[in-house]
């Protein structure tokens, strides 16, 4: 008469942070104006030196 229902639990859900944030919003503004492209080389070198690469 019924049937039972399985749900499946998804772990992940696809979300795009930039999508969400909009157009006129402060950090989309300051990341046209500065540039800090710096900040992740310098951690990533830091990262490698930790893990000792």
């Amino acid at each position: 008469m019924y049937e039972k229902k399985t749900y499946h639990v998804k772990l992940f859900n696809p979300f795009r942070l930039s999508g969400r944030v909009p157009e006129d919003h402060f950090q989309r503004r300051s990341q046209i104006a500065i540039d800090l492209n710096f900040i992740y080389k310098t951690t990533r070198l830091d990262i490698l030196y930790v893990l000792g690469y």
